[in-house]
């Protein structure tokens, strides 16, 4: 039997696209870097203004609603590119952890399906659903009509969803077409938990835990001194902080920083000079695209990783780190704090008074990350021996692979459910709530 997957974002295509119109930018700026490129979020910090999901740790002062309002959407856009691109790795990996998943794209509320068969108008074909045993959609409802505006779910089934904790609002937990709700992490489980309670709802809760690609070359010889940052695509992970944090300890070790969005390079070069006029000794700042094999290099080279996320939906960021046997620097708010403890890393920051308040009367926790935070956890590491920060690392790589055994036992039980044309759901009680 097949399962059907739907990637309810952007396909591959459209990632690429988005990717060079990023290095167009980046390209802009590296030839008049007086050119203004920087989004809006950076132009309202100039101005004094403090989004709660900015990591600043301030609270909001926007002058009117309008304002308000249009920070929000900034913000919302940028966190929806970032899970754009990691909703596509989960896509690649269940499919790769269920060999009779087929997968579909579906994207953009357009119900059409990647591929390069268009009708005589140039418009690509509707998409034609094939037959299968359980439909399970990444991240969105097919109720959701901004993204599902032409698109029929098979009223004959019940629905099966992976949702990330951090976007429940993207769909409503309450439709009665929701059969089974799959969660990736602990602070994910008790939230669809307590919505079920509160609204006395039916669904069934399949607790799956996740992984992402194991980067590990044992072969590396790791760097044990020096800190590895990279910002990535997501306005979330606190760069800012961490620089400015540097900028006041030139004793300190080298931080190796990767920025690819071009206003947050922009940000950088304003406030610590160009490549040509960088002031930052103790820092290796590199702005653009960094190659696949660049980066899984870095990652097994460094072994102390700076990862003060604000927010994830379940952390592949973190989750390599932790496979590559890295001593991680992350937020001590889940889920982060669910993939580092004590014992592999160092927490810091505190739960955001402001929450992420969505549709669904759910309240996600967001991180607060000041500088005197980063300072905290980077001195706590520096006293640290070699040997001490070999062993949480280990630790770190152990809690990865352990993760991992899981959610592949739970793939394993899902396929083994599939039979003929049903699924024996008790094949999954071990795994379900």
């Amino acid at each position: 039997m097949k399962l059907l997957f739907q990637s309810l974002y952007v396909s591959p295509r459209e990632l690429a696209l988005q990717q060079k119109e990023e290095e167009r930018r980046r390209n802009e700026l590296a030839q008049d870097p007086k050119q203004t490129i920087r989004s809006k979020q950076d132009t309202a910090k100039d101005e004094g203004y403090r989004n709660p999901l900015g990591g600043e740790g301030e609270t909001f002062q926007a002058e009117t609603l309008a304002e308000n309002q249009a920070l929000k959407a900034q913000q919302l856009a940028e966190k929806e590119e970032e899970m754009e691109r990691e909703l596509l790795l989960d896509f690649e990996l269940y499919l790769n952890a269920l060999p009779s998943a087929r997968p579909v794209y579906s994207y953009r509320g357009n119900g059409e399906q990647e591929s390069s068969s268009y009708s005589d108008d140039g418009k690509a074909k509707r998409l034609d659903m094939p037959p299968s045993v359980i439909d399970i959609y990444l991240e969105r409802h097919p109720v959701d009509k901004k993204y599902y505006p032409d698109f029929h779910a098979p009223k004959e089934k019940s629905i099966w969803m992976m949702q990330n904790v951090e976007f429940f609002d993207r769909h409503e937990l309450d439709n009665p077409t929701v059969g089974v709700m799959m969660v990736k992490n602990r602070i994910g489980l008790k939230k669809v938990l307590e919505y079920r309670h509160r609204h006395q709802l039916s669904y069934s809760v399949f607790y799956t835990k996740h992984t992402s690609r194991d980067l590990y070359q044992p072969a590396v010889q790791r760097d044990w001194t020096s800190f590895l940052h990279l910002a990535g695509w997501s306005p979330f992970k606190n760069t800012r902080v961490i620089l400015q944090a540097w900028a006041l300890h030139p004793e300190w070790p080298q931080l190796i920083i990767r920025v690819i969005k071009a206003d947050l390079c922009q940000w950088i070069e304003e406030q610590f000079g160009d490549k040509d006029s960088w002031r930052l000794q103790n820092v290796d700042y590199a702005c653009g695209s960094v190659p696949a094999e660049e980066k899984d290099r870095l990652q097994n080279q460094i072994g102390l990783h700076l990862c003060p996320s604000e927010t994830e939906g379940f952390g592949h960021y973190i989750n390599e780190a932790r496979s590559v046997g890295a001593l991680i620097l992350t937020t001590n708010v889940p889920p982060m704090n669910e993939l580092v403890d004590e014992k592999s890393g160092v927490l810091v920051g505190e739960p955001h008074p402001w929450w992420w308040q969505t549709k669904g009367d759910l309240f996600m926790p967001l991180a607060q990350v000041d500088v005197a935070d980063i300072e905290r956890g980077v001195e706590q590491i520096l006293l640290l021996s070699i040997e001490e920060r070999k062993r949480m690392g280990r630790r770190s790589r152990a809690k990865f692979l352990e993760d991992r055994a899981y959610f592949l036992n739970a793939m394993t039980a899902l396929e083994e459910s599939l039979c003929q044309d049903e699924i024996r759901i008790e094949k999954l009680q071990p795994y379900l709530y």
